[in-house]
């Protein structure tokens, strides 16, 4: 019995092996792949996948470049004040009505007046007379009347050029609108460029996958679409000639709002609605005048006997009138002119309301931006994390760092297009309000901000030889970016890697991170060492252009007695350096307990100043030793270098940098050291 069940469990399981080996063949067309999110399988040593790693950092770091923001008030300005020349017929007929006034004008009235009749058709009696008249016509079609039409045609034109201005406005801004596309379709383009540069090998390496049946069709097509989306798209932008000098420029401006209060005040200081209102009630009671049937004429007349019987032969004089006896309702005209008082009040409160409702879609457009820029934020953040991984040597899907640096780009996308929309709503408030742009109406609101990464502030660190030697350069420069870090003060002494060190300057450079070369002894405040000082220091300069001295003459044996004679001599070895360095900066390290003038008297010599607030986290002892360096430092030069070993971990050090940066104003600050920094974090160098 036991036999026989031992037989059917073979059986069985030999059965289950049976199937599992058929379904294993099958795995991908059933839909039942082990790993769904596999997409791309990259192997040991597969060179295909380490191709597809190097594009994937080329083309993230164009990318970074790409999206660098460009908070310039002139670069804003120039996109929101494009020049737009468009026909501007109005003028003609500005032109051709004060033509016609001046004719008017011109005219006295004066006319030339003859008659000649023959009543021979009667009878045979010849009483023929004939005269000839000089007319001056007084009121309607004369002399008054058409010096009140004159009046009135120079009126009409002061209308028409106030109505052509407001079309001008209307042109303009309209025009600024389509031109709007121009300024981001160049870095729009250098976006898909990047996506296809990317896509392309991409598409290769899974369809390779495919193929094998590591993946679904489903997962190919997408990479199929996004090129034929990205190509069309080039192909679009690079056929018509109207691009090619927008293509060329790739800039990504800053997010901008508007002055609200400022343009509603603009409006109601606007006289030009008033001033139309004004002319036309003017118009209306001068049309009114001159279309008066009221006639005056005086004539000089001569007669002419014709016929000879003496019966008219002479000179006359005389004046002709005509009053046309009716009942005049006046009420007609005060219409009229109520109407165009409550046209100019309607458009008044028009101008408020659909400028108010322009700003509303402002904002609303604001508030996508500010999304697109955190989803952005959210990806860039997403991809650092794979590279510091892929760099530290740690298991990663290759499909998931694609699929990673894709989404990446459509952020970038988004956001372009995001922001390019918001200029145009900005240019729409201009439009409907109908008032001049003005660079005081904007402002700037770049995001990219100086609390980077949950950070306040600008942040430096202090890194040795030591620890600079041990590790990689990819390696500081993941940590800097994870910190929110663009400025290093770095040892160059004798035990610097000097070829590593070359590199790490040169792409220092290219990442916008400035680099301090600590330089120094703290006996070169001695007056015997000044030379010495100052012409290492001149040396060092010329690595970065920027020089950090750490010099501490408060630690040299004798200070205490000659604290006064050891000031004075570091203040002139600074004096002496500063003499030196042409195009160089300078900064140095202070401690908080110096008297008030040697600080005032550093500050006239340095760019910039750190001060060393060491062994201490209590922030009220911070804050107050810190203004005691402010009273006499400019605070656009003072750096407050907190010790990272005096704090139990980096949120302990954020909340005093909060409260440094609340009490005293400081925004830039600094941490000694990263070897420390990298300890606290749990990396033992």
């Amino acid at each position: 019995m036991q036999k026989n069940a031992m037989g059917v469990v073979r059986f069985i399981i030999t059965i289950l092996l049976s199937m599992s080996g058929l379904m294993a063949g099958f795995n991908v067309q059933a839909g039942t792949r082990a790993d769904d999110q596999a997409v791309i399988i990259q192997g040991k040593n597969d060179p295909e996948a380490d191709k597809l790693w190097a594009i994937l950092h080329q083309v993230t770091e164009h990318l970074d470049e790409r999206m660098q923001e460009n908070s310039s008030p002139a670069h804003i300005n120039n996109i929101l004040m494009q020049d737009c020349e468009t026909p501007n017929p109005n003028s003609f007929l500005v032109m051709a009505l004060q033509a016609e006034a001046r004719n008017k004008q011109s005219n006295p009235g004066l006319s030339v007046r003859g008659a000649y009749t023959n009543q021979t058709l009667r009878d045979n009696i010849d009483d023929s007379n004939a005269y000839l008249e000089l007319s001056w016509e007084i009121l309607r079609q004369g002399y008054r009347g058409n010096k009140q039409q004159a009046d009135n045609l120079y009126r009409q034109a002061k209308i028409e050029a106030l109505r052509g201005r407001i079309r001008r406005f209307n042109k303009t801004y309209r025009c600024r609108r389509y031109q709007l596309n121009e300024t981001f379709v160049g870095l729009q383009a250098s976006l898909v460029s990047l996506k296809l540069e990317l896509m392309e090998p991409v598409y290769q390496v899974e369809r390779r996958a495919y193929f094998k049946g590591w993946s679904y069709l489903d997962e190919l097509l997408v990479s199929e679409q996004d090129i034929k989306l990205a190509r069309e798209e080039l192909k679009y932008l690079n056929s018509d000639s109207h691009w090619n000098d927008a293509l060329m420029q790739s800039v990504n401006p800053a997010a901008v709002d508007v002055d609200m209060p400022a343009v509603i005040e603009a409006i109601r200081k606007d006289q030009q609605v008033e001033k139309l209102s004004q002319l036309l009630k003017q118009s209306l009671k001068g049309k009114n005048r001159y279309r008066s049937n009221n006639r005056l004429r005086f004539f000089l007349r001569k007669e002419f006997d014709v016929s000879g019987r003496g019966s008219r032969n002479g000179v006359a004089a005389g004046v002709k009138f005509i009053i046309p006896l009716e009942k005049k309702n006046r009420k007609s005209l005060s219409y009229r002119l109520r109407q165009v008082e409550e046209e100019a009040e309607l458009q008044n409160w028009e101008r408020i309301a659909r400028t108010r409702a322009a700003y509303e879609e402002l904002r609303e457009q604001k508030a996508r931006v500010i999304k697109q820029q955190y989803r952005y934020l959210r990806s860039k953040e997403r991809v650092r994390r794979v590279f510091v991984r892929k760099g530290l040597n740690q298991d990663l899907e290759l499909a998931a760092a694609v699929a990673r640096v894709r989404s990446l780009f459509d952020a970038s996308i988004e956001l372009v297009k995001a922001k390019e929309e918001l200029y145009r709503r900005a240019n729409e408030i201009f439009l409907v309000a109908r008032v001049d742009y003005n660079p005081a109406y904007i402002k700037i609101q770049p995001m990219q901000e100086n609390n980077n990464r949950a950070r306040i502030g600008e942040r430096s660190i202090y890194i040795w030889a030591k620890t600079f030697n041990s590790l990689g350069n990819q390696q500081i420069f993941d940590f800097l970016e994870a910190k929110s870090i663009k400025r290093i003060l770095l040892s160059a002494g004798k035990k610097a890697d000097r070829a590593k060190m070359s590199e790490f300057i040169r792409q220092a450079r290219v990442k916008n991170i400035q680099v301090e070369i600590i330089v120094g002894s703290n006996t070169w405040f001695m007056p015997e060492q000044h030379e010495r000082a100052s012409l290492l220091a001149i040396t060092k300069s010329e690595i970065t252009g920027s020089i950090h001295l750490d010099i501490e003459p408060h630690t040299v044996a004798g200070y205490k007695q000659n604290k006064q004679i050891y000031l004075d001599d570091y203040v002139s070895m600074l004096g002496k350096i500063r003499d030196g360095l042409v195009d160089s900066k300078l900064s140095v390290a202070v401690p908080t307990h110096w008297p008030a003038a040697v600080y005032a008297k550093i500050n006239a010599l340095v760019d910039k100043v750190y001060i060393m607030a060491y062994e201490n986290k209590n922030t009220d002892v911070l804050v107050r030793r810190v203004k005691k360096v402010l009273a006499n430092v400019d605070i656009n030069k003072v750096v407050v270098v907190l010790s990272v070993k005096d704090f139990d971990d980096e949120w302990a050090m954020e909340k005093a940098l909060n409260v440094l940066q609340r009490d005293t104003g400081i925004y830039q600050f600094g941490f000694h050291q990263l070897r420390t920094f990298l300890q606290k974090a749990g990396v033992r160098r």
